[in-house]
């Protein structure tokens, strides 16, 4: 059995929200401390802007490019963008997946996969963390996720030969 998924389209939103407050904290301070603050607020506010375009159309490429796939043996993510553009997650290797929601998932009624491989530390740029990032999708169809894994991940548990 293979079930082909596709992040929600919400996730570019929220990557989207999340940049724009840290961007906007940033321009706030400097336009505090700036001796000419109309000067300021029009030049930054010029700055903002295409940033913000460049980022959507780039966040955009990447999700456009995305495939998951949950097979009987493993979690299959492909990318054609990208430099991470291929992980395999062995049920047996993973420790737990659990569901996660910050302020924005939780306004947009959606939830972030995270998993916990055996013995692989999360680390910044690493297979797991790109993975995660894009394991983003509506609550109930995210819940639905975790079941089938779960039950994937008891069973690969089972098979392994005890020596």
């Amino acid at each position: 059995m293979t079930r082909p998924l596709k992040p929600h389209y919400l996730l570019i939103l929220i990557s989207m929200l999340k940049m724009l407050v840290t961007l906007l904290v940033f321009f706030g301070i400097a336009v505090l401390l700036s001796p000419n603050k109309y000067y300021s607020a029009l030049n930054l506010a010029k700055m903002i802007i295409p940033i913000a375009i460049i980022s959507y159309v780039s966040m955009f490429y990447f999700w456009h490019s995305i495939t998951i796939n949950i097979t009987n043996e493993k979690l299959d993510f492909k990318m054609t963008a990208g430099r991470k553009n291929h992980i395999e997650v062995f049920y047996s290797d993973m420790e737990t997946i659990i569901l996660k929601q910050g302020i924005f998932e939780k306004l947009f009624g959606v939830s972030r996969l995270s998993i916990k491989i055996k013995n692989v530390e999360k680390t910044y740029g690493g297979e797991i963390m790109v993975l995660e990032q894009y394991l983003v999708f509506k609550t109930a169809e995210a819940q639905e996720i975790v079941e089938i894994i779960t039950n994937n991940m008891n069973i690969a548990l089972k098979n392994i030969p005890k020596y």
